[in-house]
Parts: structure tokens; sequence; C-alpha cells
């Protein structure tokens, strides 16, 4: 449950926080690990391809890396005439998924601030009001 603030409920539904969330994608699709490389001419090209699509593949098959998708979430705070309560309606982003676990920082800080800008976008759509000074909680 969000804490609701009494001070601060307006008239209109509104956010005061967005989660981000980084979870385990349970069907992932690791299949480019498998390609045949025909298209790559040079054997010793290929070969080196298909070596390291292996020992990638062993990786994650023995738990050294995993896919992970990425979104935001956050709850709406829509007002109850006449009351000092609040109904929250959930809401969250299309998300990302298929992302290596052990993709660089800078990559996945680029998604997370996608599926922020996209779950502010679908609030905007739907008239909820976005502070300015939204807090952010970042993935556990």
């Amino acid at each position: 449950m969000v804490y609701c603030d009494l001070k601060k409920i307006y008239k209109k539904p509104y956010i005061h926080a967005i989660k981000l969330v980084h979870e385990i994608d349970q069907y992932p699709d690791i299949s480019y690990l498998q390609q045949s490389y025909d298209d790559v001419k040079d054997p010793i090209e290929r070969q080196k391809y298909l070596d390291q699509d292996k020992q990638r593949l062993n990786d994650a098959n023995n738990g050294y890396w995993w896919m992970i998708g990425v979104y935001a979430q956050t709850e709406i705070l829509v007002p109850i005439d006449g009351t000092n309560s609040c109904q929250l309606i959930p809401l969250k982003s299309g998300g990302l998924w298929g992302i290596e676990s052990d993709s660089g920082s800078d990559y996945i800080q680029d998604i997370e601030k996608q599926e922020i800008d996209q779950l502010k976008d679908l609030c905007k759509k739907l008239h909820v009001r976005i502070p300015k000074d939204i807090m952010i909680i970042g993935a556990d």
C-alpha cells in the first residue's frame, strides 16, 4: 500500500513515486547463441563465433548469467469524493525483456530511463498528475 499524505491529496488522480523493477525472464530466448554463421565465409572466423556462443550458452546453463526484464511501475491515487481516501490503481510500463543480466550498467540505465519516460507518457495520456519532484525508487 502506498502512503497517502492527506495534506497532499489532490482533486484529480496523481502519482507520488515510480519504482523500477528488474525481474528474471521466465521464458528467455537464447536461440541466438545457436546460430550456424553460414554467412561468415572465413572458416576460422566462423569457428571463433561458434566457440564464443558455445561458451556463452554453457555459462547461461550454469547460472553465470540469465535474462531479465526491466519495467517501471506506479500506483495512481484516485481521490474519492467526500472522503480522505484514495483508490489505488496499479500501472506499469510495457517493459523490455530478454536483457542479459551481465549487460553494462549504462545500457541498463538507458532502458530504465526509457521505461520511466513511457510510464510518465501513459500517465499524461490518462490525465494523471505527476509531481516535478517525483520519487524514483531503484530496482532491488
